[in-house]
């Protein structure tokens, strides 16, 4: 195999930039520099964790407390105003769970701060900080399958009237563009593995791709991972929805397929996860027959995004890779136990 060198001129130029661009340099002070100017003093200021971005916690003098979110310098200004518009959106919907609650500032005369940092200009905005527990806390239990299918659906139905132009992009997340890795499988060091991951690339481009465009569409969350979910204080329940970053125009079942693909491993059958997750699921949306014959495909693309996507993530930074391959290991067990059953109820090219 050998090192991935990206394609130019290319679909996968545009859409590879926000996963090869580093965080804006931010330092706490510069946060807090940005927090006087344009909202209140901060009383309590701290760095959060973030891929893509760099974020704080911010406790104002009056007790509130944000996000304040400096944006990657690679992210379009459409995409920043797309992750606006559907929080102001779901302030309005009604949603079950709780979601962050777009805050702007009162000295700016749009959404975000235009701001010049150390490597240049940077778009900052700022949005509710959601307290509880991290989604690594639910239970690993059938209620709470249920309950995480029932939380995918309330998002996708919240979000069904939702519209952005933004969401209509080439994005390397989208398991719908799943064909946009195929430039990248030289990253897959392991041979039986590299050959497992291109079958199912080129079978599913052959036979699911063209059903996908028969499914109901719309712009989903599309990463409801458990660092994207919030627990109660129990494990028992979903009780709140963070980070609309990854959304995508996209079939809506591929809601339901992201989300379980992180769930699926914490059982002793995956399968039964999965169904835990589509009755809950259920509850709030009616699933057609088509969706249903091709959730697990499509827990199987996102999978092979997780493989590939790190792998390849991990090579562009070395000294970070630790971090970005954290779940790599987990991905790659449960596709290629997953593949055996896919390969028999695929057989023939023949829809479950």
């Amino acid at each position: 195999m050998t090192t991935f060198v990206p394609p130019q001129n290319s679909a996968f130029v545009m859409t590879n930039a926000l996963l090869t661009t580093s965080p804006p340099q931010v330092s706490v002070d510069d946060a807090r520099c940005v927090m006087r100017s344009y909202f209140d003093e901060a009383e309590d200021i701290k760095a959060l964790s973030g891929e893509r971005d760099r974020n704080f916690m911010v406790r104002s003098a009056n007790g509130d407390c944000l996000t304040l979110k400096f944006i990657n310098h690679a992210e379009s200004a459409e995409e920043t105003a797309m992750q606006v518009a559907v929080l102001k959106h779901l302030a309005t919907s009604g949603i079950e769970r709780e979601v962050p609650v777009h805050i702007p500032s009162s000295r700016a005369i749009q959404d975000w701060i235009d701001v010049v940092m150390p490597d240049g200009p940077v778009r900052v905005r700022a949005y509710s900080y959601l307290e509880g527990f991290p989604g690594s806390a639910l239970q690993a239990e059938p209620a709470v399958w249920r309950d995480i299918g029932k939380a995918a659906a309330q998002v996708t139905k919240a979000m069904q009237s939702f519209e952005h132009a933004g969401a209509h992009r080439p994005f390397l997340w989208d398991v719908a563009q799943l064909h946009l890795l195929k430039p990248m499988l030289p990253v897959i060091q392991q041979q039986e593995l590299h050959d497992l991951v291109q079958c199912f690339m080129q079978q599913f481009e052959q036979t699911i791709q063209p059903i996908l465009k028969s499914l109901p569409q719309q712009v989903i969350h599309n990463d409801l991972s458990p660092s994207n979910m919030l627990s109660c204080d129990a494990g028992k329940r979903v009780v709140g929805v963070l980070d609309f970053g990854d959304m995508v125009y996209a079939p809506r079942i591929a809601e339901l397929a992201v989300t379980a693909s992180y769930q699926m491993s914490r059982g002793t059958d995956p399968l039964a996860v999965l169904d835990a997750m589509l009755a809950g699921y259920s509850e709030v949306l009616e699933l057609s027959e088509p969706e249903q014959a091709t959730v697990l495909d499509l827990v199987l693309a996102r999978l092979v995004q997780r493989i590939v996507i790190t792998s390849w993530r991990a090579d562009q930074f070395p000294a970070n890779s630790t971090y970005i391959l954290r779940s790599r290991a987990e991905a790659e067990r449960l596709f290629k136990q997953l593949m055996t059953f896919w390969k028999v109820s695929r057989a023939g090219d023949k829809v479950r």
